[in-house]
This record gives C-alpha cells, structure tokens and sequence, in this order.
C-alpha cells in the first residue's frame, strides 16, 4: 500500500514537471575499446529516478529502449548495427519523464578485430642467441602492420608479425642490459572502410635475456687417478665472477671451485662418487651480482674428462738362483793331438756344460757356438766346445765324470775339437761325454 501511494505522489509530481526541468543526462561508456567477446557498459546518469532509457546508434537510426545502465557483449553491438568489426560507433541517450529530455553527450565506442596472439621460442636467450616472435593474426583481418610493444618502457617498434630477433636486438629495442626480463606484447594494424584501426594488445609473454655463458677449457682431457688437470672457467670481461662452479650433468650436483682449478684424477672421482675407469661429463658456470641482486651465469660448454686406472709399473724379477747338476751321455769321439809329431788318436771323455731352464721362454732354446740361440727342432749340426782340463768344473757340480789317459804326460792341454766319428771308418769306441744342466730353482 506504500509503494502505491508513492508511485501516485510520483506521477503527480512527474506532471508538474515542466520540460524546461529537465536536465540532459550524462553518458559514460568503458571502456571505449572492445572486441567482439569483450563487454561494454553504456550509463545514462540522470538527476531523477528514472529505469528506462533510449539509446540512439547515430547513422544507423536505431532508437533502442534500455535499462540505463546497459551492458552488452561487442558481438551484441555488431548485431544492432550489422557491421563487423573493427568500426567506431557513436552513442548518445536521453530518458522520458512527462516529456523527452535532452540529449546526452555523445561517446564513441571503438570494436576491434580479435587479439592477436603472441608466442616467443625459446623464452630464454643469451645475447647472442636468437628468439623467434610470432605475432599471430586472425585470418579474417586484412592486417598491415604488427608491433611489439615493450610494457616497461611503454614503446613499440614495427616488427613483421614472424620475425627473429637476437638478444641483443631485443635489449636494444627495451632499452635494457642483460641479464633482464623484457616483457612484450603484440598488437596488429588494419585498415577497415578506409580507416586504420589497432587491435588490442596480445598476452604477455616474458623473455629471459642472460649474458654471454662462460667457456670452459680442460687440460689435459686423459688422464690416470694421480695426474693432475687443470679446468679453467672464463667469465665475460664484462662480469666480474664472485664464485665459479663445476656441474657434472650426470649426477647433476654442483661443487664451488676457483675460476682457475687444478684438480687430480682421484679428487674428481671422488666428487661424482665414481671409480676409475670413468669419463667425467662437465660444464661451469658463475655467479655475480646484478643490481645488488646475486645472479647465476648459463651453463659453459660441455667438456668430457677421461680418467683411466693407474698404469701397473713393472719391476725386474731377482734373479733365478741355478744349480749345477750332471748327466752323462755316452757318444763315440775320436781326438786328435796335433802336439805330438805322430798322429794319434786317444779316446775321452768330454764334458760339456749345457744349462737347461725350465722356466720361461728359455726352455726351448740353446745358444750355439756361434753367439746366437737355436730352437731345439732346428737340425742344422753345430760343433761343442770342451772344457779345458785345466779349468775348475762349474761351481756346484755333483760329479765330472772325466777318463783321461793316465799316460798323458802333457801338462799343457790344448783345445780340442770334437769331431764325429763315422761309424763306417773305424771300430766305435764307446766313451762318456758329461754334461751339466742348470736348472733354476
């Protein structure tokens, strides 16, 4: 019953209003820029507490009735004036309260093409590394221009919507020095019923700039557990390092080093918990500061270290402690004496000593009379020099079995050749040749 009678008060007080009362209402709109699922909000702000409100499309003559706080979609808006995007359209309102009011300002809203979107790869760079920028366009649009816009610094270049840039460039263009993050969008240009219109800007996407990575050099890259090698991790002059380090990417763990280290073999085995043989697969990297903020370099090259087993040192053996021991042999020899006038022949019993080692290579062979050794398969005849008589029998003989004549009456003995007896010449006089063999023990 109370809201009845204040709508009568209302409509009593609405028909005393005269039209020269009413005030034009004010027109908002935001936001001024849209696509076509972006939405706009339209506000036709009057002093009096009026709900409806007209909308009027300025060259499409549309007098459209809504609430005075009006929202709708940028495809909606398209669909009133049957336009598509991009294109500017104007708007102003007015409301009925016994008479017309005035009309509001007018406010232009803008609806865009849809957003391009913007992909970067790789997303993190060294300087002199590349980047590619691709700025993509919907297929619909008759693009003539695309930009990258730097959100930092709040400037834009002309860029083809597929470009690749380098660090440095990309640095340029910001306005930056590594290591920065640039962060860009991209927005496109297009022409639409002889007007140049500018999408809205694209995602963000950040790209991550360092400096140039240290080199690493090793010296020597083979070595056994007790060499020593030397890692040398080389900063850009334009750093100064506060800390170097050595990244073994196998077991991916670090260990802080000197930027100039000399290791041995069994140090590095012991930092990747690895036994020789082994190859050590390393880089390096540093840290610095960068506005007062600690900042790690990328990774070095990648460098392989050999580390093989300690060489096993060969030491000489002491020498084999021989005996002497005696075989005897029974073979025809006929000596002769060349001393006496007349030409006799005397039967004896030579020796010859002959070492035999079993150990060893040395087994197979026997050294001849001519300073070399020959294998025992070997039939070639060689001669065997005897023992001078007067000469002590090798130390640690058992027994030298040796028959002379007792009626030798020389007492200087000369040498003696051993010549073979053919058995067809003359009766075979068995005789005792000794012979010693050494054998090691």
């Amino acid at each position: 019953m109370a809201d009845l009678l204040l709508l009568v008060v209302l409509m009593y007080s609405f028909n005393e209003i005269k039209a020269q009362d009413l005030h034009p209402p004010k027109l908002t709109v935001s936001p001024l820029m849209i696509t076509e699922t972006d939405s706009v909000t339209l506000n036709c702000q009057n002093p009096l507490p009026v709900f409806q409100c007209y909308f009027i499309i300025s060259g499409y003559k549309i007098d459209k009735t809504a609430p005075c706080l009006w929202t709708l979609t940028g495809s909606e808006f398209l669909s009133l004036t049957h336009e598509s995007s991009p294109v500017t359209i104007e708007v102003t309102c007015y409301y009925l309260l016994a008479y017309k009011s005035p009309m509001s300002n007018m406010s232009a809203i803008t609806i865009q093409p849809p957003r391009p979107e913007l992909t970067v790869n790789p997303l993190m760079i060294i300087e002199t590394d590349s980047v590619t920028v691709n700025c993509q366009t919907p297929s619909s649009v008759n693009v003539t221009q695309c930009f990258l816009y730097f959100m930092r610094r709040r400037n834009s270049t002309s860029i083809s919507c597929q470009q690749t840039l380098t660090g440095t460039e990309l640095l340029s263009m910001a306005q930056q020095s590594s290591p920065a993050e640039v962060e860009v969008t991209c927005f496109y240009m297009t022409e639409h019923k002889g007007r140049q219109y500018q999408s809205p800007h694209s995602n963000i996407s950040s790209i991550n700039i360092q400096t140039t990575r240290p080199e690493l050099t090793v010296n020597p890259r083979m070595i056994t557990e007790t060499d020593s090698v030397a890692l040398n991790c080389q900063a850009p002059s334009s750093f100064s390092a506060t800390q170097c380090f050595l990244y073994f990417t196998r077991r991916r763990n670090s260990t802080p080093i000197s930027c100039l280290q000399i290791l041995r073999g069994t140090e590095l085995l012991s930092l990747i918990q690895q036994s020789s043989p082994a190859e050590v697969e390393v880089t390096c990297f540093y840290m610095s500061q960068h506005k007062g903020e600690p900042y790690q370099s990328p990774h070095s090259n990648i460098y392989f270290i050999s580390i093989q087993t300690e060489k096993n040192t060969l030491t000489s053996a002491p020498p084999t402690s021989i005996n002497f021991t005696s075989d005897t042999v029974t073979r025809d020899t006929t000596i002769v004496d060349f001393t006496s006038t007349k030409l006799s022949t005397k039967r004896t019993t030579s020796s010859v000593t002959t070492p035999r080692i079993s150990s060893g290579d040395f087994s197979s062979t026997r050294k001849t009379d001519r300073g070399g050794w020959m294998s025992p398969d070997d039939t070639e005849a060689f001669n065997m020099t005897n023992l001078v008589p007067g000469d002590d029998p090798p130390k640690g003989s058992d027994h030298l079995n040796r028959k002379e004549s007792q009626t030798e009456t020389s007492s200087v003995y000369h040498l003696y050749s051993t010549i073979p007896e053919e058995p067809d010449e003359t009766p075979t006089t068995k005789t005792e040749l000794a012979y010693s063999t050494l054998q090691p023990h």
